[in-house]
């Protein structure tokens, strides 16, 4: 009778073990799985926010390049007068636009324009890259350009050459600003009538120097007939020679 107990005990242990290992390894496989789903939930989601942000970036991106674009035909349909500014502008944001690292090509437009920083007045032209810069990107562009403006040449120097300015760079096109002031006794002037009154104006025959005050009524009519189709006036004191004999 003992024995049949002591044996029926034994299998009572060994069924309590084996059903424990059985407890222990459902438990411990299900909350390997919960972990292991986690974990790629937690991926997906990291590569879900990744490609929403690549989008976004590549939408900004467009954005960007489309605005530079909507821009740049907003310029070409300003008047002549009102360029000046926008079209600096939209040349640097078209720049900022250029994702790959730009290098100057043989047929890389060169865009130049002088302005006269006394009159403001800016004239622009197209020419061909010299040679010299073909291959530079814009860090050896750069450094050519303050080569050129420690040392302008002498035709540059004569002009009143001041410094310039890079304002755009890509392969495709690149703008650079020279700045010019010509000292006033070195210049050269026109006197004219505007809404009856005698105007002085700058050599480009459009900027105004200096209203004089003198009203049409104040001079006799042979002057006024030479004002209407302006008289050049070689320098600064033989502009106030001229003006001051008006008065007397």
């Amino acid at each position: 009778m003992k024995r049949s107990q002591s044996i029926g005990l034994f299998f009572v242990v060994i069924f309590i073990i084996l059903s424990t290992g059985l407890v222990c390894g459902f438990w411990l496989g299900t909350k390997r799985q919960k972990e292991s789903d986690h974990k790629n939930i937690t991926q997906e989601a990291h590569h879900t926010k990744e490609d929403s942000s690549d989008k976004k970036t590549y939408n900004e991106k467009d954005s960007e390049v489309e605005n530079a674009k909507e821009l740049k035909n907003q310029e070409d349909s300003l008047p002549a007068q009102d360029k000046e500014g926008f079209s600096e502008k939209s040349d640097r944001l078209i720049e900022t636009t250029v994702n790959a690292t730009p290098k100057l090509r043989a047929d890389t437009e060169f865009i130049l324009r002088e302005q006269d920083i006394d009159s403001g007045n800016i004239t622009e032209n197209a020419q061909s890259i010299p040679s010299a810069y073909i291959g530079m990107d814009r860090a050896l562009f750069a450094k050519a350009m303050e080569r050129y403006s420690a040392s302008p040449p002498l035709a540059e120097r004569e002009k009143g050459f001041v410094g310039l300015e890079i304002l755009s760079f890509s392969d495709e096109r690149v703008v650079v600003r020279k700045d010019y002031s010509v000292p006033l006794s070195e210049r050269s002037f026109y006197l004219a009538l505007l809404n009856h009154q005698v105007v002085a104006l700058f050599d480009d025959k459009k900027t105004i120097f200096l209203y004089t005050g003198i009203m049409d009524e104040e001079i006799s009519e042979e002057v006024r007939k030479d004002l209407m189709n302006m008289i050049y006036v070689e320098n600064e004191a033989d502009l106030f020679a001229l003006l001051e004999s008006y008065t007397s």
